[in-house]
């Protein structure tokens, strides 16, 4: 009985440990979309992200909570054309892995043309596909 037991804590400690290793690569493609954001670059963003991803933007419009998803391709065609400098900052990532699913959830503030716009949170959903994590969704507030 003690062996059944040490041999699944054993397991669970090693799954564990196996998820916490998809970290980097998750923090790596967070920090990609951020560069691609900041950066205007489209060509990067496409590489990331999943065919039918799409994002979902929650605010507050006359003491209404409101939403709008938009599809990550319109999204990146709005990057690619962008003539502004825009720039996202983000702190607090605390990420989430459960085999080939992962969250992602970070506070931000984002700036146009060097002034502060809106603040708030993230949730970025990723899917591990053919062993390279991609975006399925984003999830973000505005405050």
């Amino acid at each position: 009985m003690i062996k059944i037991f040490h041999s699944i804590i054993f397991l669970v400690a090693l799954i564990g440990n196996l998820n916490a290793n998809e970290n980097p690569k998750i923090e790596k493609v967070v920090s990609d979309f951020m560069d691609a954001l900041n950066n205007n670059n489209a060509e990067l963003a496409k590489g990331i992200v999943m065919d039918d991803a799409f994002l979902t933007v929650v605010y507050k419009k006359d003491n209404q909570t409101l939403k709008r998803d938009i599809s990550m391709n319109d999204f990146i065609s709005d990057i690619e054309k962008r003539t502004i400098k825009v720039e996202e900052k983000i702190w607090n990532l605390k990420i989430n892995v459960n085999e080939n699913i992962a969250s992602a959830w970070m506070d931000y503030d984002f700036h146009i043309e060097g002034k502060f716009s809106h603040k708030g949170s993230n949730v970025i959903l990723l899917t591990k596909m053919n062993e390279k994590w991609l975006i399925s969704h984003i999830l973000f507030d505005r405050n």
